[in-house]
């Protein structure tokens, strides 16, 4: 049987979350091709709080293609910027560059990332291990032995003894 301590685990579940969304940005990165293209204009939304989505337009095999990008890019109008774009699919595509790819989903990434080790360090003591047990999908948690021997609490008064 595998053991961890509750630190462990909750490392191993975040780096397994953040692991997830680079692989997924590299799978699509292996399939990808490259372009230049050209801020063509810009959506807003809102009236009180403004989110400008910057609309960029370039050249690939089966024509060309517009798409939205990630908001609030600093881009000016008519700037050319690199773009990544699935082969198959070039419709799928976004500005590369670490704001224009990486970081709008690694920002979730991140949040799901600590909503897991605040669960964790909630939850369960610091001396809680989990057990693995090879072979089986069973997760078995051995607590503490000074968890498993609580004295109950009770309401019921001791009897005294009359002393003769």
């Amino acid at each position: 049987m595998w053991t961890m301590k509750r630190n462990t685990v909750s490392a191993v579940g975040g780096a397994i979350i953040l692991l997830f969304y680079f692989l997924n940005k590299i799978t699509f990165l292996f399939g990808a091709s490259f372009a230049e293209g050209k801020v063509t204009g810009y959506e807003v939304i809102g009236r009180r709080i403004t989110i400008h989505y910057p609309i960029v337009r370039f050249d690939s095999p089966k024509g060309w293609v517009t798409f939205k990008a990630e908001s609030n890019l600093e881009i000016p109008q008519n700037g050319k910027v690199p773009v990544v774009y699935k082969t198959s699919d070039p419709a799928e595509a976004y500005i590369f560059t670490f704001w224009g790819f990486w970081a709008g989903g690694l920002v979730i990434s991140v949040i799901v990332f600590l909503a897991w080790i605040i669960f964790f360090t909630s939850f369960f003591s610091r001396e809680t291990v989990f057990g693995f047990e090879p072979g089986k999908l069973r997760l078995r948690i051995i607590r503490p032995p000074e968890e498993q021997e609580r004295p109950r609490f009770s309401f019921r008064r001791p009897l005294r003894r009359k002393n003769p």
